[in-house]
């Protein structure tokens, strides 16, 4: 059983760090905007979205969804053990509060930045402050 489950933990593992990598090989626009002398007040507001929204769409759905596959699988194997059952429910509570937590984080971002001026329509660019960044 043991060794079942280190295979199973070592594939979750490695797919879990390769999952940004394939992401990243898709991404057509980088996280800094600028480089160098170029840089102005502008491109961090735009920069800082960026990274926020790489964090919330590409790195946060992944990982939930490999913590409800662990609770689930959990969950399926405890046959009857009431403390496989109750770390199974944990993990599947704590995940709901992260994402929450982490979507609340998002609003939050999106309204601090529309109080700046920031685009308020919520689509791809609602970062962008100043004219032309």
């Amino acid at each position: 059983m043991k060794r079942i489950s280190l295979k199973v933990w070592t594939l979750l593992s490695a797919l879990f760090f390769a999952i940004p990598f394939f992401i990243l090989a898709n991404s057509t626009e980088p996280l800094v905007p600028c480089s160098g002398l170029e840089c102005g007040p502008c491109h961090i507001f735009e920069m800082f979205g960026r990274v926020f929204d790489f964090v919330v769409l590409n790195i946060v759905p992944p990982f939930a969804l490999i913590m409800f596959i662990i609770s689930g699988i959990m969950f399926f194997t405890a046959i009857g053990d009431s403390s496989k059952l109750e770390k199974s429910k944990s993990i599947m509570i704590s995940t709901v509060i992260g994402i929450v937590l982490i979507s609340l984080a998002w609003l939050i971002t999106v309204q601090i930045y529309s109080i700046f001026g920031a685009d308020e329509s919520y689509t791809k660019d609602w970062w962008e402050i100043c004219e032309g960044s």
